[in-house]
């Protein structure tokens, strides 16, 4: 997967992104990769810590960009708790 994100680095970005005012360069090559970047935005935006409202636009920002579904991106934002929590 190339993407080309890094201008989003606020959740106002974020948000302006998946209401379309935000342009983005990205292509999805595999599935891994597609992980990668979950991951990678996670612990970027600090998701774990992140209020309700705020989990939801991380959560539709990832889905958005990956093309991942909705309880694809639950179970890995899931995995990615409890390797915080076992470490």
């Amino acid at each position: 997967m190339t993407l080309r994100t890094e201008r989003i680095r606020t959740l106002d970005r974020m948000h302006a992104f998946l209401e379309g005012n935000e342009p983005a360069d990205f292509q999805i090559t595999d599935r891994t990769s597609a992980y990668v970047f979950v991951r990678r935005t996670l612990v970027r935006f600090e998701y774990h810590g992140l209020g309700k409202p705020d989990k939801g636009l991380v959560k539709r920002f990832v889905e958005k960009v990956t093309g991942l579904s909705r309880a694809q991106v639950t179970r890995l934002i899931r995995q990615h708790g409890s390797v915080l929590i076992s470490v």
